[in-house]
C-alpha cells in the first residue's frame, strides 16, 4: 500500500465512485522483487490491476510463484530443521526512498506435505 496524491479526487464531485483500476503500466508500482530468485524470468509475479482509492491511496498485490535458492543441510535427517530466507526489496529504491513495512504472512493456503511440515515464519528488516 501507498498513498499517490496525484491520484486522489474529491469523492462528492463524482458521486459513487470511491474506487478505480488501473493497469500496472499506466501508473507508478514500486519495483519490489525476489532477491534471490532462482527463476530466470527473475520478476515472476503477475501483473495485474492498482486499485486506487479516491484519498489516493494504493493497492497492487500481484500473485506469483516464487523460486528461490536455498541451502539444505540434511545431516540430521529425518530430524533436520531447515531455514530458507526470501529477500525482498526494490531494485532500484533505497530504504529512504522506499519504506517497506511487513506484514504477518497469511500460510492459510500452505498444503502440508510428507516430506516438510512449516513450523513458523518470521520476518526481519535490513
Amino acid at each position: 500500500y501507498w498513498t499517490d496524491i496525484y491520484l486522489a479526487w474529491n469523492p462528492d464531485n463524482y458521486p459513487g465512485v470511491q474506487n478505480l483500476r488501473f493497469p500496472s503500466n499506466q501508473v507508478w508500482v514500486p519495483d519490489i522483487l525476489l532477491y534471490n530468485s532462482a527463476d530466470e524470468r527473475f520478476d515472476a509475479t503477475f501483473h495485474t490491476n492498482v486499485l486506487v482509492n479516491y484519498s489516493g491511496s494504493c493497492q497492487y498485490i500481484p500473485p506469483g510463484i516464487l523460486k528461490s535458492t536455498c541451502y539444505i543441510d540434511v545431516r540430521w535427517f529425518p530430524f533436520d530443521v531447515q531455514k530458507c530466507d526470501l529477500k525482498f526489496g526494490s531494485w532500484t529504491h533505497n530504504g529512504w526512498l522506499l519504506d517497506l513495512q511487513m506484514i504477518e504472512a497469511d500460510i492459510s493456503s500452505y498444503i502440508p506435505n510428507g516430506e516438510w511440515d512449516l513450523v513458523g515464519m518470521k520476518k526481519n528488516r535490513h
